[in-house]
């Protein structure tokens, strides 16, 4: 059987759960609430009695598929890395990989599901899982690959850093009032021309945490960042250490009509282990 499932509109049907049941082998892991507990996360290292058992999935939604996405022909995979807290509710959804407007179609469905309390010997627990997404052009509805990696545990370390998610301001164009312009309509892209590498937080490199972290920023006619805001926070330390940074960068200014100018843009800083 293929080990993907396609995600449909609403809570996934009973039908589908009982399919998942009965095709998905016991050594691999099925989308929680689709397969008995006993096979959703075996591991032959791990006691029974610390196995983490899934909640049954009590609430979803598709990501939908960019308009913009589809006009530029964009596709392809998106790896989230999502918290379950104790109750149930996915409370973060950080981009691992993915194209940007991929990634946020992603991160804002999954922000709307909601599951039954994920357990461990009893108990209600927070837990970390990686969501694989694929985007495909030829299909209407977003594929969720299976079989999912075992979910963690949430460490009190990891669970009191959790990020607080910022949005760009989507509002009128700068323009020549303010001195700052958007690039397209005659406005070149800065390029970079020095960008130092970002540190890891000793927390993060502790927890194993990666992803991404997206800056708002404004490039000066000279050239140097300024204004320098997350746009989407990654957390554990990190937004920290995109901002110190890619305050050190240097660009080659944007231009219009030939002068340089200075510029809005939003950029992306990912951490990799």
């Amino acid at each position: 059987m293929n080990s993907r499932v396609l995600i449909g509109i609403g809570i996934l049907s009973l039908s589908l759960a009982c399919s998942a049941q009965n095709s998905t082998p016991a050594s691999m892991t099925a989308v929680p609430g689709e397969g008995p507990p006993s096979s959703q996360h075996p591991s032959a290292a791990q006691p029974q009695e610390d196995r983490i058992v899934a909640g049954r999935l009590i609430h979803k939604e598709d990501p939908k598929y960019p308009e913009e996405a589809r006009k530029k022909k964009i596709q392809g995979q998106v790896v989230l890395q999502v918290t379950v807290d104790e109750y149930g509710k996915v409370n973060r959804a950080a981009g691992i990989s993915g194209d940007l407007s991929l990634v946020n179609a992603a991160e804002e469905a999954v922000l709307k599901w909601e599951f039954e309390s994920f357990t461990q010997n009893g108990q209600a627990v927070s837990v970390q899982q990686n969501l694989t997404f694929n985007f495909d052009l030829n299909r209407k509805i977003t594929e969720l690959e299976l079989p999912l990696p075992e979910p963690k545990p949430l460490s009190a370390s990891v669970a009191s850093h959790l990020p607080i998610r910022l949005r760009v301001s989507k509002g009128p164009p700068p323009g020549v009032a303010t001195g700052v312009f958007r690039v397209g309509g005659g406005v070149s892209a800065p390029r970079v021309s020095y960008s130092p590498d970002p540190e890891y937080s000793d927390e993060a490199r502790r927890a194993q945490y990666q992803g991404t972290c997206v800056l708002s920023l404004i490039v000066g006619p000279d050239g140097l960042p300024r204004d320098i805001k997350v746009a989407r926070s990654l957390g554990m330390g990190l937004d920290e250490k995109a901002i110190e940074a890619v305050k050190q960068w240097k660009f080659q200014p944007a231009l219009k009509d030939g002068k340089p100018v200075a510029v809005e843009i939003s950029i992306e800083v990912p951490f990799r282990l």
